[in-house]
């Protein structure tokens, strides 16, 4: 169940452009702030489950094509680290907004990345980390998925 307790994120280009929003349930979620507020991080906000999960996102601006970042993110971990790419495609949110996944694991580490484009080419690349295949397909991540809207 998703709670009530809805936290509203915009989602800037690097000047400060709103070119989407998110909303995430703040009963689940605690939002961890940038250690680097500059506006030329890419780096937007992170987030951790607040119940006895190890669930962490990354919400990070991207330029270009939203199906390249997210590959590009899983192959890198596939031959540098290791990691094995599950599964990778495209859906929609309930925006009708289209949003690119690949989906990686190594060991007990799973991550999942989704990527879209918002506006005119700038969009944004949410990275999910888990202890399971489970814990990153929880209903709380799916309803931020769900809510991501393009400005």
């Amino acid at each position: 169940m998703v709670g009530t307790n809805l936290v509203s994120k915009d989602v800037t280009k690097a000047d400060a452009t709103v070119i989407g929003t998110l909303n995430y349930d703040g009963d689940y979620f605690t939002e961890i702030p940038s250690t680097d507020p500059s506006a030329d991080s890419p780096l937007l906000y992170s987030l951790v489950g607040t119940t006895q999960t190890s669930l962490s996102l990354v919400f990070i601006r991207i330029l270009g094509r939203p199906d390249t970042a997210c590959r590009y993110q899983a192959a890198l971990l596939a031959r540098d680290e290791e990691y094995t790419i599950d599964e990778s495609g495209l859906r929609t949110n309930d925006d009708d907004l289209e949003i690119y996944q690949v989906n990686v694991h190594k060991g007990s580490t799973y991550k999942n990345f989704f990527c879209t484009e918002l506006k005119n080419n700038n969009g944004l690349s949410i990275t999910i980390t888990g202890a399971s295949k489970a814990e990153t397909s929880y209903l709380q991540v799916y309803a931020i998925l769900n809510s991501i809207q393009s400005s």
